[in-house]
C-alpha cells in the first residue's frame, strides 16, 4: 500500500453532530478520512518494524561488522525482553559462536539452537535472576584473550541478570 501524501495532515476541525451520527473530520484540503487512516496505519506499522529487535541487530551488524578473530571465537550474552530475537539474529549472522546465553522472561521463552536460554524474573530479581547472573559470569570466564564477547541488552536486562559478588574483605558483612 502506498503511503498517502503527508500534506494531508495539516489542521483538523472536529465537529460533533447529534448523538448517533458520525463525527465529521475535515482538514484544510477538503477532508479525506480514509487517506488519514491509511497514513496512520502506514506510520504505525513502519514504527513497529523499526522497533523489531532482530532487524535492529541485522542492521547494526551490517553497519558495524564485528572484528575478525585470529584463532578465537565469539561468546554471545543476550539479556532482556528482546533477548531471544536479538540472539537468534546474532547466531544467524555471526560466524564461530562458541557459546551463547540468552536470559529473558517466561512470556518470551523458547528454545534456540546454539544457545542456552534461561528465564529470570522482572522487575524484582529473584533466585532465577541470580542463577542467570551466575551462568553469565561462568560463560564470560571461559572467554580468552583471542575471543570476543557480544553483549545484547534490552529492557528488563538489569533485573534479569544479577550476581551476588563476594569480596574477600566483605565476607561476614553480607
Amino acid at each position: 500500500m502506498k503511503a498517502p501524501n503527508a500534506s494531508l495532515i495539516t489542521s483538523f476541525d472536529i465537529q460533533s453532530h447529534d448523538a448517533g451520527r458520525e463525527t465529521a473530520i475535515d482538514n484544510d484540503r477538503g477532508g479525506n478520512l480514509q487517506a488519514m487512516r491509511d497514513l496512520a496505519k502506514t506510520l504505525f506499522f513502519a514504527a513497529v518494524r523499526c522497533a523489531d529487535p532482530a532487524l535492529a541487530m541485522r542492521r547494526q551488524l551490517e553497519r558495524t561488522p564485528l572484528p575478525a578473530l585470529d584463532g578465537g571465537q565469539y561468546f554471545v550474552v543476550a539479556v532482556g525482553k528482546a533477548a531471544v530475537p536479538m540472539a537468534r539474529e546474532a547466531l544467524a549472522q555471526i560466524p564461530k559462536v562458541g557459546e551463547a546465553l540468552v536470559v529473558t522472561n517466561s512470556e518470551n521463552f523458547c528454545t534456540l539452537d546454539g544457545a542456552t536460554v534461561k528465564i529470570a524474573n522482572h522487575p524484582i530479581p529473584d533466585a532465577t535472576s541470580v542463577e542467570a547472573g551466575r551462568a553469565a559470569v561462568e560463560l564470560l570466564q571461559r572467554a580468552g584473550p583471542k575471543d570476543c564477547v557480544v553483549a545484547l541488552i534490552s529492557g528488563g536486562g538489569s533485573a534479569r541478570h544479577c550476581h551476588v559478588w563476594t569480596v574477600p574483605f566483605m565476607q561476614g558483612l553480607i
